[in-house]
């Protein structure tokens, strides 16, 4: 019995190796197939391209953008964003705001330790300066 099942298996084992190869005229036709899909490919990208001249970044004028964050709800991520602001002193921010209420303006983070003069005046052009709901209402009437 022990016999039979080794003829078996070295029979499954001959069989599974044995392993379907292209011929050679399907080995020329997937070549040409990979060929044409290449040149097919250089064509697109050359059409899509079209006349358009490079550009030189190096001449290109520099373009500023505002950058202004929210106080009443930007997260700690986005107060790393700021230059001079690190991720602890952007966590003592939020929980700031979580614990004490909503900053009344940007001169409101004062209140969080690590937020002098000097580096209130430098984030300052970072700030939204609007003010809270609440004090909004109160100026008006």
């Amino acid at each position: 019995m022990e016999i039979q099942q080794s003829e078996s298996q070295s029979e499954f084992t001959h069989r599974s190796s044995r392993l379907p190869l292209p011929r050679r005229n399907d080995e020329l036709v997937m070549a040409l197939l990979v060929v044409l899909t290449l040149v097919a490919g250089v064509v697109v990208w050359a059409v899509s391209t079209g006349d358009a001249p490079l550009v030189d970044i190096d001449e290109l004028e520099t373009r500023h953008i505002k950058f202004q964050i929210d106080l009443q709800t930007a997260m700690w991520p986005e107060f790393t964003l700021i230059p001079g602001i690190g991720e602890k002193l952007a966590k003592r921010i939020v929980a700031s705001r979580e614990s004490n209420g909503p900053f009344a303006g940007p001169d409101d983070l004062r209140r969080v330790r690590g937020i002098g003069p000097v580096l209130m005046e430098e984030i300052r052009p970072y700030l939204l300066g609007q003010r809270i709901a609440s004090d909004a209402r109160r100026s008006t009437n």
